[in-house]
């Protein structure tokens, strides 16, 4: 099964467990860049102002200002609901691709459904809230749609993984905007992209479908656990891929990492028998120690579970010198404290660990957001002075701001970093993630009340609470194992 966040995992297809069908709110602007757009990114301009063209599809025609800036003429936009509390893609920053080429009408389209069709993205899926498109399509004219990754080192001029829309198996019908191919690949992890090619040009990396569509994102990742062929569908009406394997699906946790193995399978297994590593047998907390094989000073893991990956973007970072033990924990209990992730947490021992003001890690810990404006500080700041949270001793940071300054808000979005957006923290499927795009978290309060965040730098979990909230669930702390063969292991 596969499931496809800001990585793509691969066993077979994966039906998609989406949230609830996302609603639009009241009002739905087009909003995005001069001169294609004008007013420039002005969240409640009303010549952009989207219609519902029925079935929560809203959208509009707009006559560009002027040609876009990038190459073949691409811009960049969003849907916003007036105010930049919401909007279409919901990560900060990340936005979505269009291509203007001339000033010739362009429609614009935010299609707010859930699909539940094993393509990404999909609404309600790593925080997607929307799909975005354009008529014309964003790849009118290209010559060919391709598929560059590790696989055949990025060469974006290698027909090799070319896909068609020519009816010929596994492309169902010929000239419907869906591209189809089937190849075969050695076990491991591979990271991808999908580009189109126009004429004799290159792959445009300009206009790359990523895990959030045609639009900014980073890499699509495949996870192969067989030799079976694996199938690739890209919608290119609406920016969407899908990815199906007739592998049967490894059903145990495994920790891939380039420091040791990046092939789910026996030797990236993780344990929860009360050997290899693991602490307390049938705990629901997964456990191994691996030898870095391909050192560095910083690494990161994912682990590959239920065909998916945890964190589901970037990975979780830790100090990898070749030679060394890595004790990897995987936590699948589920936790109603209030913090994020609530499950499938992932965490090192001590002495792996990228702690804030490690000259390797985070300089410091913050939270930020839209809702930073309405305490007196500037809006998505990772490293603003006034949201850095102290440290409060045992891995958890925290920050309180008085009732005084505190707005009644709702809906508002926010993030916890490590002082950049490099490294981030909470978010369901996330945690502590280096080179992630962790999804937003939603904010709510009363007015009046202190606002407390906290954030536990070792697994990565971030809440808040009025006028204050607990700790972090934690399991038993500082259990030791010898038959961990790590030194120094505990589980916090």
């Amino acid at each position: 099964m596969i499931r496809m966040k800001h990585t793509l995992t691969v066993a077979a297809l994966c039906a998609v467990a989406a949230a609830a069908s996302a609603q639009p709110w009241t009002n739905n602007y087009a909003v995005g860049e001069g001169p294609v757009f004008s007013p420039a990114w002005d969240p409640a301009a009303p010549a952009y102002l989207m219609s519902n063209l029925g079935g929560n599809v809203y959208g509009i025609t707009i006559t560009p200002g002027g040609a876009g800036s990038g190459a073949y003429g691409k811009f960049q936009w969003k849907v916003s609901d007036g105010s930049w509390s919401n909007t279409a893609p919901a990560n900060s920053p990340e936005n979505a691709y269009g291509r203007a080429p001339n000033t010739n009408p362009v429609q614009l389209r935010c299609d707010f459904n859930v699909q539940n069709d094993g393509y990404i993205p999909d609404v309600g899926v790593n925080g997607q809230n929307g799909i975005l498109y354009t008529i014309p399509k964003v790849w009118d004219g290209a010559s060919n749609v391709i598929l560059v990754g590790d696989f055949n080192s990025w060469n974006n001029n290698d027909l090799t993984y070319a896909l068609h829309d020519d009816g010929v198996a596994p492309d169902a019908t010929a000239n419907d905007g869906i591209y189809s191919g089937e190849f075969t690949f050695s076990t491991g992890t591979y990271g991808y992209l999908v580009l189109p090619k126009f004429g004799s040009d290159a792959g445009s990396w300009d206009l790359k479908l990523s895990p959030r569509g045609i639009a900014d994102g980073g890499n699509l990742q495949l996870v192969v656990t067989s030799s079976d062929p694996i199938q690739f569908f890209v919608d290119t009406n609406k920016g969407r891929i899908k990815v199906v394997s007739t592998a049967a699906p490894i059903t145990y946790p495994c920790a891939l990492s380039p420091a040791w193995d990046m092939t789910p399978g026996l030797t990236t297994k993780l344990f929860d028998d009360g050997t290899n590593g693991d602490a307390v047998a049938g705990d629901g907390i997964y456990s191994r120690a691996f030898t870095v094989a391909n050192g560095s000073d910083v690494a990161k893991l994912n682990v590959f579970y239920n065909n998916n990956t945890y964190p589901a973007t970037g990975g979780y970072p830790f100090k990898a010198t070749t030679g060394t033990l890595v004790l990897v924990s995987f936590d699948t209990n589920s936790y109603a404290d209030g913090y994020l992730p609530s499950t499938n947490i992932v965490w090192v021992q001590p002495s792996k660990r990228l702690l804030p003001g490690d000259p390797l890690g985070p300089t410091s810990v913050h939270v930020t957001g839209d809702f930073v404006a309405d305490l007196g500080g500037g809006n998505w700041n990772p490293a603003d002075p006034l949201t850095q949270l102290s440290d409060l001793g045992n891995g958890i940071y925290g920050v309180t701001f008085p009732g005084s300054i505190v707005p009644a808000m709702s809906s508002k979005n926010w993030k916890a970093t490590g002082g950049s957006w490099d490294w981030q923290y909470g978010s369901p499927d996330n945690g502590f993630t280096l080179n992630g795009n962790n999804p937003n978290m939603t904010l709510n309060t009363t007015a009046g009340t202190d606002l407390q965040f906290k954030v536990d730098v070792i697994t990565g979990r971030a809440g808040y609470g009025q006028p204050t909230i607990a700790d972090p669930t934690r399991p038993a702390a500082s259990v030791l194992n010898n038959n961990s063969a790590v030194a120094d292991w505990q589980l916090f």
